[in-house]
């Protein structure tokens, strides 16, 4: 009689354990938008991160601005996310530390979605995404063999860098941010609009636009007016 109640109390006491392992949990997303400009779209196998007890990368099934991002994950009340996902972002209290890339692919038409900083913060398995970063639009109208667009600000503010956003308000502080971003890369750049994504600032004298071509001959555009 004794060991028959002593064995019901252990599986009695086993059934109630909770399990905290990881598990497979899809997230539905929707991508940040802009109040001018093209629409943020991920590409299929493109990874967010995202914090519930520590930090995770999730994995998009599909492309598009409205997709599901999957991962082993221990669920939480709350979840802070940031896209695009890199080695070297952080998340913590809320608050996001990542990189407003140097560097970028210069998508005619559109946006790279690993330039596009954004964050969201949530309580479901549903993320809607908010912009970190602005765009700058710029049309090039040379038919030559264009090898790479460098972007810098004269007054020396911050167009790229180390940043850390607010998932609550968007909010964004520079850290360690660099005067400049360039489109480069093994393609030429064709004829027609391009979008850039930068730190949201006002640079008081204008950008400073070096246009290099495949044969290293240099051309440069300046804005003398303050664009914010």
């Amino acid at each position: 009689m004794l060991m028959l109640t002593t064995m019901t109390v252990m599986a009695s006491c086993n059934g109630s354990e909770e399990d905290n392992s990881p598990k497979n949990v899809e997230f539905a997303a929707t991508a940040a938008t802009y109040s001018s400009g093209p629409q943020v779209s991920w590409n299929s196998g493109d990874k967010i991160g995202l914090f519930s007890d520590k930090l995770y990368s999730l994995t998009a099934a599909s492309g598009g601005s409205k997709v599901t991002f999957s991962g082993e994950i221990i669920k939480a009340s709350r979840y802070v996310a940031v896209s695009p996902w890199t080695a070297s972002v952080s998340i913590a209290e809320g608050v996001v530390n990542t990189v407003v890339p140097s560097e970028q692919t210069a998508v005619k038409d559109g946006i790279a979605s690993d330039a596009c900083v954004a964050v969201a913060s949530s309580t479901t398995e549903s993320l809607a995404f908010k912009a970190a970063t602005g765009l700058l639009k710029f049309t090039l109208g040379s038919s030559n063999n264009i090898k790479a667009v460098r972007f810098s600000s004269k007054s020396n503010e911050s167009l790229s860098g180390e940043v850390s956003v607010n998932a609550s308000d968007g909010k964004v502080t520079v850290k360690s941010g660099k005067p400049e971003v360039s489109f480069t890369g093994g393609e030429m750049i064709a004829k027609g609009s391009y979008y850039v994504s930068v730190i949201p600032a006002t640079y008081v004298d204008g950008i400073l636009i070096t246009i290099t071509d495949e044969y290293g001959r240099v051309a440069e555009v300046n804005t003398d007016e303050f664009i914010t």
